[in-house]
């Protein structure tokens, strides 16, 4: 089996360039694989507190919002009544004023009046106890139009 001198230049030329290739998806392939383990290494490392282990107690965006305590007054979702208000005529409507019962509730609790404005939004949406808790989140943003709140104020 004689081949042609041409021909093997050619087959040669072809197992050179499909090493080179192969040489060089192996060198990407552990290029890759390295950068991927410093980067997770590294995430692990600036994840931890300066000078502490973990913290069991860091909020997270799933962390509900309600205290802990709250949870037996979940049941009375949007039952707040205020002070002095009558049950007689909670569902009639006033032929002066409007709805006799007026008192807009927190919307994140349901259970306290809307006592507080973020700012410089100016929205008033929640209660104090809800709109501080806002506030001393990582994100702090407004629940409304989510924009960055620099401070929480009472009405």
């Amino acid at each position: 089996m004689d081949i042609p001198l041409e021909d093997s230049d050619e087959w040669c030329a072809l197992l050179i360039l499909l090493a080179n290739l192969l040489a060089y998806l192996l060198v990407l392939g552990f290029v890759i694989v390295v950068i991927f383990l410093v980067l997770k290494i590294s995430a692990h490392f600036i994840d931890l507190p300066s000078g502490e282990g973990e913290d069991d107690d860091e909020a997270t965006e799933t962390d509900p919002l309600l205290l802990q305590q709250k949870t037996a007054s979940l049941f009375a979702y949007g039952t707040y009544v205020a002070a002095g208000a009558s049950c007689s005529r909670s569902n009639e409507v006033d032929d002066d004023d409007g709805p006799q019962n007026d008192v807009r509730l927190c919307v994140i609790c349901y259970d306290e009046e809307q006592n507080s404005f973020f700012v410089p939004c100016g929205h008033s949406a929640t209660c104090l106890v809800c709109a501080r808790r806002i506030y001393n989140e990582e994100n702090k943003v407004c629940p409304v139009c989510r924009r960055v709140i620099g401070r929480v104020r009472k009405l």
